[in-house]
């Protein structure tokens, strides 16, 4: 590179993998050699699902469980040992998209962009074939003015940074290009419009412009090399199948892959009538219940193999595939000659949960329990039905169901989204969509929380879409919507007007702690302080694990509010209401707000428990 200058850029998220858990960087420029990589002269592309996104970047499928991206977005790092690394996604041409969770990465460069800028990320599970199938790497270059397509999720404008969060593809005569934006690193450079990856996204030069590329036609051995290595230590992927199963029984049904629950193989759905699910399957082999009883739906725990990728279940009970002919079979019929065989005129739920229980006193066989109601899921099931929400909301993200949120947004009006729930219990993903159901932003760490924060463009009905990485659900889910409108734009949900502030104003010992920067450090035990003015008051917690912090004050004085946030300073609590008493909580050191609702002022008592 000589005496060029360039810089990079780390876009938030982009440095995915620290130490332990999942970081974040946001807008930190590092004085190093170029700008990272939305193509800026790309057009829109459903086409090849094989090239997907990670947090901040590109990335490519090259084998059915491991992927290509640019060294720099994982922060030049390699992770030898098993772990949860960040996730690979797949967005569909229907809208949907499919996460994967990266377990290994193997990075080729100690920090430079350009050639060996470039990293393998191998995935805990294969991404089956109707996801996508992995394209290969190219055992070559490019000739100079032979046809190559560019793919990435970058802006469309280097000035503004515009445009970003949407597959893009741009295709050329291969020679200088000027078409990588922030967003496009670790996108494939392929050979033509469908061949084999023989560039990887850099980044790009600031004064010239001309792009930097990784060449992994030039590393394809080790590449390979690689991918065989870690299907020696690991295991070579088992295949994965997936049918995509419609009921048109007329009755709901209970469906499921014939095996124990895995991440190969999908545990009990429930199946609307006329509704469709995607069920992982070796071998496709399924597992029916008739949960809604029909007599032309016979298909107690009938288990049959599909016998396509795309099936639909008729209700017929000798071949579940095909229409029933003529009148439906009389529910009075005897059982099945087989006595150890289920009752086709019985409904048979899916194994309940105190299966094996006892029998009652009187030596009779207990009553097999009705299944539980489905939970009440968060949210809408579609964008369309997108509810809207203010404050604060709990309660289920239903497995195999999004759940869509709606904000009415005016332009310079700023929302914080903060999602709080046990990834263990399933990890949540959020994307925010504006008003033209354009991809915004999205947040999809591996942590107990998720946020995205968006300063509003234009004027609409923007949507949230909260789901589960891979389909899972989550139980107990909190949802901390902040929105600050723009300063003269009215406020839907105004706070109650303040008191004017008279003597019970008094300053804590920390003034002047009226941002972030310079929030008074404390710990457990109570700190006085007081809201005199348009200013916030910001504490650092510094409490090593769980805490509560417990705000008190005189609500008719004037009403104060508290938000809490993480150690990086991302909003993960809130607390908004009209008494005299405000709780968050958090873990590990973090801040706290105290601002007055609607320009309040008041003083206070902030307890750290």
């Amino acid at each position: 590179m000589g005496e060029r200058a360039w810089r990079a850029w780390v876009l938030r998220a982009a440095v995915l993998w620290g130490v332990g858990a999942a970081g974040c960087v946001s807008g930190t420029e590092v004085d190093t050699a170029a700008v990272q990589d939305e193509l800026i002269n790309g057009t829109p592309t459903d086409e090849r699902p094989e090239i997907g996104r990670i947090s901040g970047c590109t990335a490519t499928l090259v084998a059915p469980n491991v992927a290509i991206t640019a060294a720099h977005c994982v922060g030049f790092v390699s992770r030898e040992r098993s772990g949860d690394y960040g996730r690979f996604t797949v967005d569909m041409a229907d809208g949907q998209s499919r996460s994967f969770t990266i377990e290994r990465i193997k990075s080729y460069s100690n920090g430079q962009l350009g050639r060996d800028d470039v990293s393998l990320l191998r995935l805990s599970t294969p991404v089956p074939t109707s996801v996508a199938t992995p394209t290969s790497i190219s055992t070559r270059g490019a000739r100079a003015g032979e046809q190559v397509t560019l793919f990435g999720y970058g802006c469309t404008s280097r000035r503004s940074n515009s445009g970003a969060f949407r597959k893009r593809k741009v295709t050329f005569a291969f020679e200088t290009s000027r078409n990588l934006c922030p967003g496009d690193s670790g996108g494939p450079g392929v050979l033509g419009v469908d061949g084999p990856v023989f560039l990887i996204n850099s980044g790009y030069y600031v004064g010239g412009g001309e792009d930097i590329f990784g060449e992994p036609w030039q590393l394809e051995v080790r590449l390979r090399g690689q991918i065989a290595d870690w299907d020696n230590q690991l295991g070579s992927p088992e295949p994965v199948a997936e049918v995509r199963v419609t009921n048109a029984t007329g009755a709901r049904l209970w469906v499921a892959c014939n095996g124990r629950e895995a991440a190969t193989c999908t545990g009990w759905r429930l199946l609307e009538r006329d509704a469709s699910v995607l069920i992982t399957s070796p071998g496709r082999r399924l597992i029916l219940d008739n949960q809604d009883f029909l007599p032309s739906a016979r298909m107690s725990r009938v288990q049959v193999v599909a016998p396509a990728p795309n099936v639909t279940i008729f209700p017929n009970p000798a071949s579940p595939f095909e229409p029933v002919g003529g009148e439906p079979d009389d529910p009075g019929s005897p059982p099945p000659d087989d006595p150890g065989a289920p009752d086709p005129r019985e409904p048979a739920p899916p194994p309940p949960a105190n299966e094996g229980a006892p029998r009652p006193d009187n030596g009779e066989a207990p009553e097999p329990p009705s299944p539980a109601p489905p939970p009440q899921c968060m949210g809408g099931a579609t964008r369309e039905q997108a509810a809207p929400m203010a404050g604060q909301l709990s309660g289920f993200v239903c497995e195999g169901r999004d759940s869509w949120l709606a904000f009415d947004l005016n332009p310079g009006d700023r929302l914080d989204l903060t999602a709080i729930f046990q990834n263990a219990l399933g990890d949540l993903d959020m994307t925010l969509l504006g008003p033209d159901g354009q991809v915004l932003t999205w947040a999809d760490s591996t942590s107990d929380h998720e946020f995205m924060r968006w300063t509003a463009q234009v004027s609409g009905r923007h949507t949230v879409r909260i789901f589960g990485a891979d389909g899972m659900g989550n139980e107990d889910v909190l949802i901390l919507a902040d929105l600050r409108r723009n300063q003269g734009a009215p406020d839907p949900n105004p706070d109650p007007a303040p008191n004017p502030p008279g003597d019970n104003c008094r300053e804590e010992a920390g003034e002047r702690n009226d941002d972030q920067a310079r929030a008074t450090r404390i710990g457990a035990g109570r700190h006085e302080g007081g809201v005199c003015g348009a200013d916030a008051d910001w504490y650092f917690v510094n409490v090593q694990g769980a805490w509560a912090a417990v705000l008190t004050f005189d609500g008719p004085a004037g009403n104060l509010d508290l938000r809490a946030y993480d150690g990086q300073g991302s909003l993960s609590w809130l607390s908004r209401n009209n008494g005299s008493r405000e709780l968050v909580r958090g873990i590990g050191p973090g801040y706290v707000e105290v601002y007055g609702a609607n320009g309040a002022t008041n003083v206070y008592t902030l307890t750290i428990e």
